[in-house]
């Protein structure tokens, strides 16, 4: 695939680090060998992220300095809507974007502050503001040299998208939601965490939860994400939600997602990763938070407790916050996957929105639904493959080491779920 121009947006605050350092991978998630959630996401489509929801600064990348990286189209919402292509080193490791490979900057901003602009002067890389459908160009000293109003091959397919309120995309799948009349988002109470699922309504107004695709309709909406709070063992993990399991049709998940974010920052701290199992396709979700301007993201640290869940690989990295204690969270699956360098995955992190916009509009539309009775006695966590494979998994990751316990961690890790979940 060649492509003259990529677009990569971003936070202004980032670029300092950017053009000394490069683009880096910041979603990569090698150890699951699924090469369309690495390397780092850009766009060939500039009216995808013209708007400023994915940040307001854009990169303008010169695809053919981009030989030798693999681009890989990524469809993650499944409608095309993000033209999203993901560029992926060739070598093994995490991709790095050399500053070169930077033609242009664009500003998503009503103005710019000339101070930023002297800052940039010595890396020689053109610079222009777009506001409101209007290009500005600068000289290197913030002065404006050039005004275009009518942005000719660019404003083509401009679209603007809105910076504040539900996130276009979401939005998108909320007014999908609606062609079908009998199908609501549903929270239930499971006795040991929520689900949030699609479910039918019959005639009565009775919901039947939707979690496998109905017969004839395996591309409408059906599916759930299972959260819960994390256990004793895990940490105190910022008083997070975590995700238990989760399945949909294809296009149908991140509106489950949001309202299941949404939920857990109002009940708790947010919401956060299986500390255990992270699919291919969940990896993708983190990584997509971690870049949404509506998600803010919060890093916790390893727990060094000896008898905590992940103890021996969790005490193998320095905590980043040792005097704190509310941040300590198992951290085991990042360490595997990244080792000194956990932090940067995503999954180490718990994510939260400061508003119910998505619940609301749900509520709005008559397309939501709160009923703790549905499941009738059903326990689905125990229900879930998470649960029922949990020991399983747990002793494949921490337990296959050949060296004895020593003091002072001579006590053998807790290998079932506790305080939160029935035991698997």
């Amino acid at each position: 695939m060649k492509i003259s121009e990529l677009y990569h947006a971003t936070a202004p605050t980032r670029l300092s680090d950017i053009l000394d350092r490069g683009l880096t991978d910041r979603g990569e998630s090698k150890f699951q060998g699924n090469v369309g959630q690495r390397g780092v996401s850009t766009t060939h489509d500039f009216s995808v992220v013209s708007g400023g929801n994915f940040g307001n600064l854009i990169l303008v990348l010169d695809g053919t300095k981009l030989s030798n990286y693999e681009l890989v189209p990524t469809d993650y919402w499944g409608d095309d809507s993000e033209k999203e292509i993901r560029v992926v080193s060739k070598q093994e490791g995490e991709t790095i974007i050399p500053p070169e490979a930077i033609k242009k900057l664009v500003f998503i901003s009503p103005e710019m502050r000339r101070f930023e602009i002297k800052h940039l002067r010595q890396h020689g890389i053109p610079i222009e503001s777009f506001w409101k459908g209007n290009t500005t160009t600068y000289d290197e000293d913030g002065r404006a040299i050039k005004e275009n109003r009518t942005m000719q091959g660019l404003m083509e397919n401009w679209r603007r998208f809105v910076n504040e309120g539900i996130d276009s995309r979401i939005q998108k799948q909320i007014n999908n939601l609606k062609k079908y009349p009998n199908i609501v988002v549903m929270v239930s109470d499971g006795g040991f965490g929520y689900q949030i699922s699609y479910a039918q309504l019959d005639s009565d107004g009775n919901p039947k939860e939707l979690l496998d695709p109905p017969d004839g309709a395996e591309d409408g909406p059906w599916g759930m994400v299972d959260i819960a709070e994390t256990s004793e063992s895990d940490g105190e993990c910022l008083d997070g939600f975590y995700v238990m399991g989760s399945k949909a049709s294809k296009g149908w998940g991140p509106l489950l997602y949001d309202v299941a974010l949404e939920f857990a920052s109002t009940e708790g701290g947010g919401l956060m990763a299986d500390r255990f199992s992270v699919s291919a396709a969940a990896q993708a979700v983190w990584a997509k938070y971690l870049q949404r301007s509506d998600v803010s993201a919060r890093q916790m640290d390893v727990n060094h407790d000896p008898s905590g869940s992940g103890a021996r690989l969790n005490t193998t990295v320095k905590q980043l916050t040792p005097d704190q204690k509310q941040d300590d969270c198992d951290q085991a699956r990042a360490i595997s996957s990244k080792g000194d360098d956990w932090h940067k995955d995503p999954t180490s992190k718990v994510y939260r929105k400061d508003s119910e916009e998505v619940i609301k509009a749900l509520e709005a539309a008559g397309k939501l639904l709160l009923n703790m009775g549905v499941n009738e006695g059903r326990d689905f966590q125990k229900d879930s493959s998470y649960v029922k494979d949990h020991a399983a998994n747990k002793e494949e990751l921490i337990g296959d080491g050949g060296q004895e316990n020593s003091p002072p961690y001579s006590k053998k890790p807790i290998k079932k779920r506790s305080k939160s979940a029935p035991p698997a």
